[in-house]
């Protein structure tokens, strides 16, 4: 089973996470989170949503790429806030970092909740890794990854987390999420908790 969560995880990871980012690197969802970024940064914060402000950032930055409803930023001030700091990188740069974090969080959210030891904790993440849908957050460089790993600390270090959910609905409003991190404020344990919980 080891070998093939890892062929197959790799080969996933290659078709759902390399090919797409080697293709165009700013072809993600943080891209437009650098733009939001960015525009607060030189106009000032209640100019994040001015279409006219994104349209030319996102000329500049993707000039083969069509500017139309699913290319704009949507998301909440914070999450704009969180990669400011970032845009000193430049934009695929702050890819670069982004991609990074994720998988640094990856690891340290396996490294606080799988359960077991030894081999059966090293098969946890294997399949974490190959798990499609982990893949294909990283590959979209969304905070999925990062803000499991905030709910996840907070269940392990069992402190109030109203930051936590605060977190997980402002950076991805994604319901498996919203229940891990209620989980973690409500105090639960088992399943992914298991472990950090005892």
């Amino acid at each position: 089973m080891t070998w093939f969560l890892l062929l197959g995880g790799a080969f996933t990871a290659w078709l759902v996470v390399v090919v797409p980012l080697q293709r165009e690197i700013l072809d993600n969802d943080l891209t437009l989170v650098y733009i939001g970024a960015r525009i607060g940064l030189e106009h000032g914060w209640s100019h994040i949503y001015a279409l006219d402000l994104q349209h030319q950032l996102f000329t500049q930055l993707r000039p083969s790429a069509v500017f139309n409803d699913g290319e704009r930023f949507l998301s909440p001030p914070p999450v704009a806030w969180l990669v400011a700091p970032l845009t000193v990188f430049g934009a695929a740069g702050v890819i670069y970092v982004w991609l990074a974090a994720s998988l640094i969080a990856l690891v340290a959210a396996w490294w606080i909740a799988a359960p077991g030891d030894g081999r059966t904790r090293l098969l946890w993440l294997i399949f974490a890794l190959a798990w499609y849908p982990v893949q294909y957050s990283i590959g979209l460089a969304q905070p999925d990854v990062i803000v499991l790993l905030a709910a996840i600390a907070s269940s392990a270090t069992r402190l109030s987390v109203p930051w936590t959910l605060a977190l997980t609905i402002t950076a991805r409003p994604t319901p498996s999420l919203a229940c891990s991190a209620r989980k973690s404020s409500s105090g639960a344990s088992g399943g992914v908790y298991g472990r950090s919980a005892a």
